[in-house]
């Protein structure tokens, strides 16, 4: 079973082509946690932090703690700008970004 869970890794990360998930999610808080905030969506407390995986394997690549009444776009430029100047390998030729959060 490691084996072929191994030869699976390798052969995904061997691929030329990167696909990247960004999706925000929402984390009920309670208590007087550190910048929390109140989601009007969600009507109570708590954090709305954007997530990066990588699609091919699930590995979460990034992420961004961010207050509960945090936009759910807001940041994302310069989130998914800050990976892909500091985060790629020379073996990636395509890169394709999967989201359906507004990006600002």
């Amino acid at each position: 079973m490691k084996s072929s869970y191994c030869i699976l890794i390798d052969e995904r990360s061997a691929n030329t082509e990167l696909v990247l998930d960004l999706d925000s999610t929402y984390f009920e808080t309670f208590g007087h946690q550190e910048k929390i905030g109140f989601n009007y969506h969600y009507l109570n407390v708590g954090y709305h932090p954007l997530i990066m995986t990588d699609a091919l394997t699930g590995t979460v690549r990034q992420v961004s703690l961010r207050s509960g009444n945090t936009y759910t776009g807001n940041g994302s430029t310069e989130f998914v700008q800050g990976y892909l100047s500091t985060s790629l390998s020379a073996q990636h030729q395509t890169i394709i970004l999967r989201g359906d959060l507004d990006v600002r």
